[in-house]
């Protein structure tokens, strides 16, 4: 297993996630149960923020199994989700890029491979502090300390 610290960030930057009854948390939410139920990633902690997100994650190594399929399936269901929504609630995701119209999430990803136990636990409980802002007052709550998301140790062979 490989250990990984992803960000990803909205496009623009846009704070697109709201935590009171967001559909676009729950998107993020569900799609990681998914990929942990099937076993393609054993993901250790997450913070969702307004404008990105964080997550520590551990995969087969040599894997893709979760960073770009996640990026992929979230941006198409939020881009969903945004549609059929009132007009006046939409966020408008518009692009000028020869290849798409809208665009959900930056084209580059931060990825840190976690190498050593010692950075597990400094990214971890940088995540669990990671949300500070004013803006989202208690996603503290809502993020690494959920009970939907074991923070466990890492085999560090």
């Amino acid at each position: 297993m490989e250990t990984k610290f992803l960000t990803s960030v909205v496009e623009k930057r846009k704070p697109i996630f709201d935590l009171d009854g967001d559909d676009f948390v729950e998107i993020i939410e569900d799609s990681l149960d998914y990929f942990s139920s099937k076993g393609q990633v054993q993901l250790h902690a997450y913070a969702i923020m307004p404008n990105h997100i964080h997550f520590l994650y551990s995969e087969p190594s040599d894997s893709e199994l979760f960073r770009i399929p996640f990026i992929r399936f979230t941006a198409h269901e939020i881009l969903r989700k945004n549609n059929e929504r009132q007009q006046n609630k939409r966020i408008d995701f518009t692009v000028n890029k020869s290849d798409r119209t809208e665009q959900v999430w930056r084209r580059k990803s931060k990825l840190i491979y976690v190498r050593d136990e010692r950075v597990f636990f400094a990214i971890r409980n940088y995540i669990r502090k990671n949300p500070s802002s004013i803006y989202w007052k208690d996603s503290i709550n809502r993020m690494a300390l959920n009970p939907r998301v074991p923070c466990v140790k890492c085999n560090w062979k």
